[in-house]
């Protein structure tokens, strides 16, 4: 006997039924094939990130803020998921004060290495300087 007869449609439905017409008689046997069918691997849904908390920070002015999502590239201690952090690093410390430089340019940073839409920037900018008249 085949060794691949349940795997194999030609050997049920003509090894096997003849071997089965053999031990019947003719016309007394039909045969049908279902494979073993093992569904596709579907990999477990990835939990939808949590919205940021509508209280955004506000203080201290000037300064860049993030909150990470998620991060598939992993975080070090100083950082958390979920929770808005100041962003210490940014150099020169000039980008504290740039609206552009915390949200575009560290945001892409951290797109780049968190995965892109998984940090949410936010500026809390500095209030204008009044130069004596």
């Amino acid at each position: 006997k085949p060794s691949n007869i349940h795997q194999n449609d030609l050997a049920c439905t003509v090894v096997r039924l003849n071997a089965w017409l053999d031990f019947c008689g003719p016309g007394s046997v039909t045969m049908h094939f279902n494979p073993n069918v093992v569904p596709p691997y579907v990999p477990p849904p990835i939990p939808l990130p949590s919205a940021p908390p509508l209280i955004r920070p506000t203080l201290p002015l000037g300064s860049c803020f993030l909150y990470i999502l998620r991060c598939e590239a992993g975080l070090g201690e100083e950082y958390q998921l979920g929770v808005w952090l100041r962003d210490l690093y940014p150099d020169p410390p000039s980008m504290h004060s740039n609206q552009t430089a915390c949200v575009e340019t560290r945001g892409s940073a951290w797109d780049a290495y968190c995965g892109s839409g998984n940090v949410i920037m936010q500026f809390i900018p500095s209030p204008p300087v009044s130069l004596p008249s």
